[in-house]
């Protein structure tokens, strides 16, 4: 009589209901977990990010602060490294690198007069600033001003030499212009003091 009743179907469903229940109910727990797991990780990160970036902002040296904002323009983050530009210009207010700094943001965000006036901020607190003067050179490119844009890329090369991007400049300006020899000629002026750089390549083959 036992043994009939552990095969009556009704019984068997029974135990196999409350079994798949007992399993459905642990994985729902377990996977729970794992989610708040998640979630308490993710948030910790972010928490981490904003400490540390609050952190870098209480710097008093502009330098580090320049510094800091070219690490986080590599990375991007435009917000914060237009903010550790403008805390290093807080600081020290001849500080001509970070007006610098500040001029690549605002081209990188196409506000190109704004950009134009932090590169010769630049130059002003220091006439010997050739990257000033090449950014003031892409600032002009940008706006189709190709002598004046040609004329920044010359004095950035007249004070450094080896500063390859003002002979991309010039190249580029001559292309502008439809003088591939001179094009040419100073692409590879940039690939004598830099044989590996990619653009300056690649524009070359085309």
């Amino acid at each position: 009589m036992r043994k009939k009743r552990e095969s009556d179907p009704v019984v068997l469903f029974s135990r196999n209901f409350i079994l798949v229940s007992l399993v459905f109910i642990f994985a729902l727990v377990f996977m729970g977990g794992v989610f708040l797991g998640c979630q308490e990780k993710s948030v910790s990160t972010k928490d981490d990010i904003k400490t540390e970036d609050s952190m870098a902002f209480e710097s008093k040296d502009d330098n580090a602060l320049v510094v800091l904002g070219w690490s986080y323009r590599s990375q991007g983050k435009t917000f914060l490294a237009e903010k550790a530009f403008r805390k290093a210009i807080d600081i020290n207010s001849n500080n001509d690198r970070a007006y610098l700094g500040l001029g690549w943001i605002y081209r990188d965000k196409d506000e190109s007069l704004l950009a134009e006036g932090a590169f010769n901020k630049a130059i002003t607190l220091n006439p010997k600033n050739d990257k000033a003067y090449n950014g003031l050179g892409w600032v002009y490119r940008d706006m189709k001003k190709s002598s004046l844009s040609l004329t920044q890329f010359e004095k950035a090369a007249s004070i450094n030499p080896k500063n390859e991007w003002s002979y991309v400049g010039m190249g580029l300006c001559y292309r502008d212009k439809g003088d591939k020899g001179k094009f040419k000629e100073y692409f590879n002026k940039t690939l004598e003091i830099n044989p590996k750089n990619s653009y300056v390549l690649k524009e070359l083959r085309k």
